[in-house]
């Protein structure tokens, strides 16, 4: 029995993909939108609207086909704050800069680089940094607001489910404790932790389509939405998957709008 295709929402800093596979590994569709992040407020925003209504209709051109499951992926430099069904806060693009005197504060509030693994980064590339600035310019919207990491919002469009996931949590954002699995001594002093929707693995099913979705896009309501995975995480599982270097040493090479290094040990 043919247990049927899957399609991956692929949201990167520079281009939207949404790409068809079959059950046997072959890519069947691939789609691409470039990003035009807009502005409000002056402050630098993804275009979160825009590029779901652009995923919904390429979800749309695979309805009749057997789609059992969609998995979004995303950078890790994007928050969406949720409160009441909505988006609270439209979500800030990372390039744009931070006032200097909200990040000299937020420098000296981060945890060490031996805590987090989290480099301190430019503009908002560290996530914390925007969730810092945010507090400050929309305390309001802010206050009982569902945290979600990018990836892990296209889940929550999809099925009206919120998530969190740890490859997008603990990709250089000052907000998880790899070696304790837990959230960042900072996330929890600034009570963030509490306020991030509930952790999921990747590969955990979130739900299905809703009702809306569903009809938006012509799939069936029972088609399964993975939490989905921070996008250089992704490649570096996919490497792993070739005998060639499963076990072995090797650097993987994770190349979009940025260029990832990461290196693999033995065993």
């Amino acid at each position: 029995m043919n247990p049927g295709h899957l399609i991956v929402i692929d949201l990167g800093k520079t281009l939207s993909k949404v790409s068809l596979w079959s059950h046997d590994g072959r890519m069947l569709d691939r789609q691409v939108r470039p990003n035009a992040p807009g502005s409000v407020d002056d402050i630098l925003r993804l275009d979160v609207d825009g590029v779901g209504e652009w995923v919904l209709d390429q979800l749309a051109r695979h309805a009749g086909q057997p789609i059992a499951a969609i998995i979004p992926v995303g950078h890790g430099a994007g928050i969406v704050a949720v409160r009441d069904g909505a988006v609270a806060i439209a979500p800030f693009d990372y390039e744009q800069a931070i006032p200097d005197d909200v990040m000299a504060d937020y420098r000296a509030a981060r945890d060490p680089f031996t805590v987090t693994g989290s480099p301190a980064l430019p503009y908002g590339l560290n996530l914390g940094a925007q969730l810092y600035w945010m507090e400050r310019r929309y305390p309001d919207a802010m206050a009982g607001a569902t945290l979600i990491p990018w990836a892990q919002y296209w889940a929550w469009l999809l099925t009206g489910r919120a998530v969190s996931e740890v490859t997008s949590l603990g990709c250089h954002s000052d907000l998880w404790a790899p070696s304790e699995g837990d959230f960042s001594p900072m996330a929890y002093s600034m009570g963030w932790a509490a306020r991030f929707a509930p952790l999921a693995r990747a590969a955990d099913v979130v739900g299905t389509l809703s009702p809306a979705v569903a009809a938006r896009t012509g799939l069936p309501e029972n088609v399964k939405v993975l939490a989905g995975i921070h996008d250089s995480n992704a490649a570096l599982v996919a490497a792993r998957g070739f005998a060639d270097i499963a076990g072995h040493e090797a650097t993987i090479l994770s190349t979009g709008t940025w260029f990832v290094a990461m290196r693999l040990t033995a065993g």
